[in-house]
């Protein structure tokens, strides 16, 4: 049986890059989640818990001391060897600074990871780029009271009930519903109809917001994205 490694209490801990965000709260089914954003790579990370306490109180100082002052702050059992894990899984996901003491094994992991992302940056930034535009939290909590009714099985039936009203309509005039579309070859229609496009997409980025903020889940920004630079709206 092979024993386990154990992690140097002298070894210094890297220091965590100024940018990241810790993320904690609700997330997709509204299960607690616990997320390192890198807003550079526009990426998250998962981590647990236990890990996002850590990182909390995440300082460049010996693993020892680092273990010995977290299990005073959280009031539970921390391992050095937890904390020298923590500290290889950030410096080898480009998360930290530079590896102490100059490790020429992180430090070549993380050469190959930043070559990788280097790449799909390239690609990225031009597939896909976003520019916020407003930090829409404090209006939607405000004005959410407004659209709550929205979210209700009422409202569900009757805009079921208007679609099927609607296409009930366009069927009985269906040639005439038809020709409308050739008005969209005209100046005046292909305006319209971009007016029309824009107000319907904000508002789909709305609902998006607003059953975010309702599901606890905190909305950073939003804008316009660009998708092979066609412009469309995002909400983060």
């Amino acid at each position: 049986m092979q024993a386990k490694e154990t992690a140097p209490a002298a070894a210094p801990l890297p220091a965590l890059r100024q940018e990241l965000r810790l993320l904690a709260g609700p997330h997709g089914n509204g299960q607690p989640d616990w997320l390192i954003y890198d807003p550079v790579r526009h990426r998250y990370f998962h981590v647990s818990k236990e890990a996002f306490q850590l990182l909390e109180l995440w300082r460049a100082e010996p693993i020892g001391d680092f273990a010995a002052r977290a299990r005073i702050e959280l009031d539970r059992s921390v391992d050095p060897q937890e904390v020298s894990e923590l500290a290889k899984f950030l410096i080898t996901s480009n998360l930290a600074l530079e590896p102490p003491s100059d490790d020429p094994r992180l430090l070549a992991t993380q050469e190959v990871r930043t070559h990788k992302a280097l790449i799909w940056r390239v690609v990225h930034g031009y597939l896909f780029f976003t520019v916020p535009i407003v930090r829409p939290e404090r209006f939607l909590k405000s004005t959410l009271p407004f659209v709550e009714p929205l979210f209700s099985r009422t409202a569900a039936l009757v805009l079921a009930l208007i679609s099927i009203v609607g296409l009930y309509f366009a069927s009985r005039q269906w040639d005439l519903f038809v020709a409308t579309f050739l008005d969209f070859f005209s100046l005046e229609g292909a305006a319209v109809y971009a007016v029309t496009l824009i107000a319907v997409k904000t508002l789909h980025e709305l609902g998006h917001a607003y059953a975010a903020t309702r599901a606890g889940v905190r909305v950073n920004t939003m804008g316009i994205a660009f998708m092979v630079m066609m412009p469309i709206l995002y909400t983060d």
